[in-house]
């Protein structure tokens, strides 16, 4: 299914040819109506985009009521989505959700504003009053590490492991890897907001604030202005091999910037409004932005490195957060807790670095069903069968008092040793039956699950 709302650059004149020829030809006698007129200029746009590369997405799945804000994928695939008052969690490419974390009570403005992950999959959230939590073991408990009555713009991890917070008056702060003490990093800022930073291949960091951006060489300690402009809040940055940098700007007349030599020197490329952490970049050169302004309108648009002044705008909702999956796929949040995946990946050298495992040696004996591994199960269990003629597959788990809760597998099947995962995280702890129907076999079997 595709959800794509395109824009395309053109001719005026051109398409005002093209239109007289479809005009003539389906109307020869008489002047269109209004509703024809856009039918066939859409068509003619959309002709006309046949040379640019399609991005199209499938839905997944609605997680909340209220808007998607940010949304990261660790190394190891598990993917964390931000609500404005709720953090979900999915450890299996994002076909089952877990609400982890909710913005505690109490709080003035009750938002989610900034999410990070670190190499060592430590995932931080920065509240909008609250200060920083903290997750050592992805997401599934938290702990505050910084009270602080302040908006927290941003988190982010450098590649020594140490942790900086973003927020207004301006401050930064930095609490170092296995330290416990946060240090001031704010020396050379101006009286305004920090919204976001960024390090170069170099080493260097900069700090996209709401008038300007600023260069550090020695990791925060000092600072200076390097691009000075009032009303623009830079709130996204990606790079590419090479020393080139985007650079996205959240307010009207601002835009998309590109720099050729590591952030000295930057240059304006697209009438874009970025969102907070919009930009990302393939190994292949696509560029997806994601855009909250009225000047270009809101949602996904999409770009390559070799022509990065023409975009398509790939999903139209407010809301577009994005990453892409160490499998190549590209998800999205957008709207109102809505999760898409891309139909096909957007990072062919991802797919290499991540390969799928190749597919197991059949050796089929009879219809068997094995114990679920491990048993008790914490978090994540296997289940597996065997199947000895093509048959139609009902995996299914039960509770004790025999309430069907979970279908695993629903379809028909070739002969074959099959293994199926359970994130037992969607379950309360507890006994459960899980039972394989398979032509005329039948079997069932006693699971635990104990946290």
């Amino acid at each position: 299914m595709s959800f794509m709302n395109v824009s395309f650059p053109g001719s005026r004149g051109f398409y005002n040819l093209l239109f007289s020829f479809f005009k003539s030809f389906l109307h020869p006698n008489r002047e269109l109506p209004f509703y024809n007129r856009n039918y066939v200029l859409f068509f003619i746009t959309f002709l006309s985009a046949a040379s640019f590369p399609q991005v199209t997405f499938e839905p997944l799945v609605t997680l909340d009521s209220s808007f998607t804000r940010l949304l990261k994928i660790d190394t190891l695939g598990t993917m964390y989505l931000a609500t404005e008052k709720n953090l979900f969690v999915s450890w299996d490419n994002g076909v089952n959700w877990k609400k982890t974390f909710s913005v505690p009570w109490g709080m003035n403005w009750p938002l989610i504003s900034s999410l990070s992950v670190d190499k060592i999959k430590h995932v931080y959230l920065g509240l909008s009053s609250g200060g920083v939590y903290r997750s050592l073991d992805t997401g599934k408990t938290w702990k505050n590490i910084l009270a602080k009555d302040e908006w927290m713009h941003d988190i982010f991890i450098d590649s020594d492991g140490t942790v900086f917070a973003c927020s207004y008056n301006p401050s930064i702060i930095a609490l170092p890897e296995n330290d416990s003490i946060w240090q001031n990093r704010s020396s050379g800022l101006t009286n305004d907001v920090i919204w976001k930073l960024f390090t170069n291949q170099k080493g260097d960091m900069f700090a996209g604030t709401g008038c300007g951006l600023y260069l550090s060489t020695n990791k925060g300690g000092n600072w200076s202005r390097l691009y000075d402009n009032e009303c623009d809040d830079f709130i996204a940055f990606a790079s590419i091999q090479g020393g080139t940098i985007y650079m996205g700007g959240a307010d009207r007349g601002t835009g998309l910037y590109k720099s050729t030599d590591d952030g000295l020197n930057w240059k304006r490329i697209a009438n874009i409004e970025v969102r907070n952490d919009g930009i990302t970049i393939t190994s292949e050169g696509k560029i997806f932005l994601s855009a909250s302004g009225s000047s270009s309108g809101a949602g996904l648009f999409y770009a390559t490195t070799k022509n990065d002044t023409v975009w398509q705008k790939v999903i139209g909702t407010y809301g577009a957060v994005f990453a892409i999956h160490p499998n190549g796929y590209l998800y999205t949040g957008a709207g109102l807790g809505r999760i898409y995946k891309s139909t096909e990946r957007v990072d062919v050298d991802r797919q290499i670095l991540y390969p799928p495992p190749p597919p197991p040696v059949i050796i089929v004996y009879d219809f068997s069903l094995l114990q679920n591994f491990p048993n008790p199960a914490n978090s994540m269990t296997k289940i597996r069968y065997s199947i000895s003629t093509e048959s139609f597959v009902l995996l299914e788990i039960f509770n004790v008092l025999g309430q069907k809760v979970v279908t695993l597998v629903n379809e028909s099947r070739q002969p074959g040793n099959y293994v199926t995962s359970l994130n037992t995280e969607i379950l309360p702890s507890g006994i459960y039956i899980y039972k394989l129907s398979a032509g005329n076999y039948s079997a069932a079997k006693k699971m635990i699950i104990l946290r």
